[in-house]
Formats: C-alpha cells, structure tokens, sequence
C-alpha cells in the first residue's frame, strides 16, 4: 500500500532559530512509519541539511513559496509552520485540493486549516480565528517531542541535590545568552559541572571557549543528537532554558527550570506554562531577572512536576490518519 504524502514547510536560520525544524523533525517521526514524509525548506543550510537527512527524511530546497505550491495536490496533506504563512497562502493550499495542518503558537491571524496544533498550556479554541471544519489539537497533549523524550516523560525522576547545571537555548541563540547565563552560574560554588550546549548556528563559540579556560567547572558541547541531549538532561538537575521547544525536553526530564523569553514568538508559550508554574521565572533573561530566579530556585527548590504522558504521537497520528482517510 503506497502511503500518503505529508509535505512539511519550514524554515530555520541564524536568525530566525532551528525551532520550527526541530519540532517538525519531532512530527516527522511520529508519523514517518504511516506516512512518507518531506521537508520543503527555502534557502537551507547545510546543517539543517544534515539535521533532516539523518533522522532519514527527504528534503527539497527551495528558492520561492511558488516553486512549493505547485508540486501540491489533492493527495497531500501539507504542514505549515512557520509565522510567516497567512490566510492568503494557506488558501492557496487549500484551493489545491490539500489537506492543512498549521503548527502554531501565536494565533494572529485567521485560520483556514483543517487541523490546527498548538502545544503551548492554556490556550483555547476560543483564543482562534478558524473555520468551522477546523480541528484542534492543543496542550501538552499534544507535545511536538522527539521519540527518545517522549519515553521519558512517562518516567519519575526525584531530584535531591543541585550539583549540575544545564544551559541551552536552541540551535542558533542569536543574542548570547547561553555566556549570560554561564557567567552568572560558574559563580556558585555547589555547581560541579556546567554544561552549555550550542546548536549549529550558534555564532559565539570563540568567545564561550575564552570563558571556558577559566572556568575548569564548564563544559561545552555542540550539535547533539536527540539521544545526547537527553544524556546531558538527565544527568543534571538544573536546566536553563528559554520558553521554545528545549523546554519541553526539560519537562520530559523532569529537570528543576529556570525559563523565561526574550523574542516576541516565545512570550504565549512562556505565559502559558508560567501560569502553571512550570518553571522558575527569568522573565526576559536580563541579568537582574537572571540572578533573581537562580537564587530562588537554588534555595526553594522547583515548583512543581508538570505532567507529559508521553502518548502524544498517538494522539497526532490518530489525527493524521484521519485525513489521510479523507484524501
């Protein structure tokens, strides 16, 4: 039996971050053994490259939105995730006879879609503009995680002691802020171990390697696999990190957080799980929110266990076959 088609649209940079990639290669594998995926990306980089072709995916380059639409048919099932996909492309989408999956987290515009998944607590239908046929997956039901975290978050974790400290902040972490953060933990002497991770867009390593060699407590390690990274997770008790997709790998660990946003497309997300007190907040991660939230989390410990049942790549392909169902 030939398996439909699912053509995921994404883009990742220096600039812009790996996010949107990161959580689709996560889609990608919750769907891959019922469906035959492909990852449309413009103008990518050899390490997104890289990053799709080991998880064995297909990936197409392309220069122009044009040159995606037109491959589209009645048989597709397409997933758009991305800001910058308005009501008009995805009607272009749809007038092709495709299936629509929008990934979202800011809902500022209106929907045309026939499923719309947002992972993000504490939204509702209500916070959308959709059509009336529009489906909605929404929650932490729903979690976008790799394979490898979504075992783990139906395992407990108790955490006694502080003695390692993780930082992360994604594939390209455009301002620096893993070295802030850095700087402000090598400073606590309970910490035997800092571990900073970089992606394969971060542009400060030089800089990360000078304060390295004075700080024999800090190690840093770049470009690692879903299977390093949670090593490293679990092997510490502290995790920093922003409010994107790394945070959601932290929940599955059961780590003690400290999180907080600093672009504008991180704010609902950290709103969100801020209002469940799911970590300790940073707010934007400048230096006085960033001391702050360390000492506190350091001396009260972390607030609370947020629950990932680690069954939401069921729940997706249920979803996905079911509009397989309707091509």
């Amino acid at each position: 039996m030939v398996k439909a088609k699912v053509e995921i649209r994404a883009d990742g940079n220096a600039e812009i971050g790996l996010g949107h990639i990161y959580r689709c290669i996560a889609l990608g594998q919750m769907l891959e053994e019922e469906f035959d995926i492909c990852f449309w990306v413009k103008n990518p980089g050899d390490a997104i490259i890289k990053e799709i072709e080991n998880k064995g995916f297909e990936i197409k380059a392309i220069e122009s939105e044009q040159a995606f639409l037109e491959i589209l048919g009645r048989n597709s099932i397409v997933v758009l995730d991305g800001y910058n996909f308005d009501t008009s492309y995805q009607k272009e989408i749809k007038n092709k006879g495709a299936k629509l999956v929008c990934i979202d987290d800011i809902h500022d515009k209106h929907f045309v879609a026939d499923v719309i998944i947002n992972h993000a607590p504490g939204v509702s239908e209500k916070d959308y503009s959709t059509e009336s046929y529009t489906k909605f997956c929404l929650g932490l039901d729903y979690a976008l995680l790799r394979p490898e975290f979504l075992r783990q978050a139906s395992k407990d974790r108790n955490i006694e002691e502080v003695k390692t400290g993780l930082v992360c902040f994604g594939g390209a972490d455009p301002k620096n802020l893993t070295e802030r953060v850095v700087k402000e933990l090598v400073k606590y002497e309970q910490f035997n171990k800092i571990v900073a991770i970089c992606g394969s867009g971060y542009q400060y390593i030089d800089s990360l390697n000078r304060l390295k060699a004075f700080n024999t407590s800090l190690e840093i390690k770049l470009s690692l696999n879903s299977g390093e990274m949670l090593e490293n997770m679990l092997k510490a008790e502290l995790a920093v990190v922003p409010a994107s997709g790394v945070l959601y790998e932290v929940l599955a660990c059961k780590n003690s957080i400290v999180s907080g946003y600093y672009v504008e497309n991180q704010q609902k997300l950290y709103e969100g799980f801020k209002s469940i007190q799911a970590f300790t907040d940073a707010e934007n991660f400048s230096e006085i929110s960033l001391i702050k939230a360390i000492k506190k989390i350091l001396l009260k410990g972390n607030l609370k266990s947020i629950f990932i049942d680690g069954n939401s790549n069921k729940r997706i392909l249920d979803d996905f076959k079911r509009l397989g169902n309707e091509i």
